[in-house]
């Protein structure tokens, strides 16, 4: 569940950002923190799914 908060934050402000940069516009801060936020808790998703694969083999060379 928290997965898809993250992402769907990320992705909504991959969105505003884009739309903000087009027209010339200032990019809100909030915008670049949740997308600096999404980011982050994406890349620790991914940290942690790799981590977990290498524990589970055996330690004995």
């Amino acid at each position: 569940m928290q997965h898809a908060r993250y992402e769907l934050a990320y992705q909504e402000a991959q969105l505003m950002v884009q739309e903000k940069t087009s027209k010339g516009l200032a990019v809100p801060p909030t915008a670049t923190a949740s997308y600096i936020i999404g980011q982050q808790a994406t890349q620790l998703r991914g940290g942690r799914s790799s981590r977990g694969s290498a524990r589970t083999g055996s330690c004995r060379p």
